[in-house]
């Protein structure tokens, strides 16, 4: 598209003659003889550059009329032009930001000269202002990754000072946002001089797995398996993410060694009665077999023909 010029001068002859000669080198001029028809002009069309006419006749100076005229184009920029140059203007219009100041009568090709670097500085400004929402886009996203993903992330300094931490690790570490940020990272750990070596690897850029600590007091500990990895080249998630060279995430294991712990007692518990039903089955068939014996020694003992000896070998069971 081509770039956008409002020319606001009240000498018509002049006025189009100079957006003639700003078509010419192909930009969309547009005039306006006063300042009202400059605010409708530039909120209907907007503009990329602006050439006002401090002078205006009957109506405000061109210099009163900037505020309202920056309204309808945040990023263009402004030259203003005077046939009356003097000092007190030249500071006025420098104190409302413009681009340029323009004594008349002036040369075509110098006016044309300014007029493309200013528009180049409105294109730099207007690429500024896409990059930035573009990148507060994809810090907003990171930010919702970093916030939503069920792992405790946590940025640390050199010296392992907290500098950032999603909600998760609030939730692990069992303190609230306030407590948490600035605040040394291995004081929060049952066994400090563990977490303050992972830290120190991370950050001489080593990364560090398994790393467990149990986090918080006697009322609620949470046992969390973190992972420490060193940040090169920090990129912004959020502006406090830049201050950190450790990184440091966590998975929240104390459930899951609960039911794990649960699984191994009825494990315990099933084998326990597995032997024991082994037990009892090796016990009960010899004491089976031993109990017919002695059944069947009494009964050949009752068919003892001599009274008095079976007497004798039936007696113990009587």
């Amino acid at each position: 598209m081509n770039e956008r010029v409002l020319v606001v001068e009240d000498n018509r002859a002049l006025a189009e003659n100079l957006a003639e000669l700003l078509r010419d080198e192909g930009y969309d001029a547009r005039l306006a003889a006063s300042t009202t028809e400059a605010i409708e002009t530039a909120a209907a069309h907007g503009f990329d550059l602006a050439l006002v006419d401090v002078g205006l006749a009957h109506d405000d100076t061109g210099l009163d009329m900037l505020p309202r005229l920056r309204l309808h184009s945040v990023h263009g920029e402004i030259i203003v032009m005077t046939g009356n140059a003097s000092l007190r203007t030249a500071l006025q219009a420098l104190e409302q930001g413009v681009y340029g100041y323009v004594p008349k009568p002036f040369a075509p090709l110098q006016l044309l000269d300014l007029v493309k670097r200013a528009l180049a500085q409105s294109a730099l400004k207007l690429e500024k202002h896409a990059l930035a929402q573009r990148l507060a886009a994809s810090e907003a996203l990171y930010r919702g990754v970093v916030e939503t993903v069920e792992a405790a992330i946590v940025g640390l300094d050199r010296t392992g000072v907290v500098q950032l931490a999603n909600r998760f690790a609030h939730e692990a570490l069992a303190l609230p946002p306030a407590a948490l940020g600035g605040i040394a990272f291995a004081s929060l750990w049952n066994r400090p001089g563990l977490a303050a070596r992972a830290i120190a690897q991370a950050a001489a850029g080593e990364t560090v797995t398994d790393v467990e600590g149990r986090h918080g007091d006697a009322a609620r500990v949470r046992t969390v398996r973190w992972t420490f990895m060193p940040l090169v080249s920090p990129r912004s998630i959020s502006g406090s993410l830049l201050a950190a060279s450790v990184l440091a995430v966590g998975l929240d294991i104390t459930d899951r060694l609960a039911l794990e712990k649960k699984q191994a007692e009825a494990e315990a518990m099933a084998a326990t009665g597995t032997l024991a039903t082994s037990l009892a089955h090796e016990i009960r068939n010899p004491l089976n077999a031993a109990t017919l014996q002695l059944e069947l020694l009494m009964r050949r003992a009752r068919r003892v023909t001599d009274p008095q000896v079976a007497e004798q070998l039936t007696a113990r069971w009587r």
